[in-house]
């Protein structure tokens, strides 16, 4: 299994390089709703042009585990160095995991 996360400054990193760009983030709005110690879940990513990509997150949020959706078109060089790339074993087994 392999997920993309960030943590909480790798976010903040894209949503600053977001500013003008179609989706934007306000970092104030941002920091304001962020859980500072927790890490963030890529979901979807998509070349829109020549060295941007748009994103899309899951954002958590403090004291629920019900994470927020976020949209941001990011550069590639940005995203790169603010995001982990974690491989790790799944709980389901081979069988199960087609199934899911």
């Amino acid at each position: 299994m392999r997920a993309t996360i960030t943590n909480t400054k790798g976010l903040l990193l894209m949503a600053r390089d977001s500013t003008g760009r179609d989706r934007a983030l306000r970092v104030p709005d941002l920091l304001r709703k962020l859980d500072l110690s927790g890490n963030h879940l890529l979901t979807f990513s998509l070349v829109i042009a020549p060295g941007v990509l748009r994103t899309h997150w899951l954002v958590k949020l403090p004291k629920t585990n019900s994470p927020e959706s976020v949209w941001m078109d990011v550069s590639q060089e940005v995203f790169v160095n603010s995001v982990t790339v974690w491989e790790g074993q799944s709980s389901l087994g081979p069988d199960e995991q087609h199934d899911a």
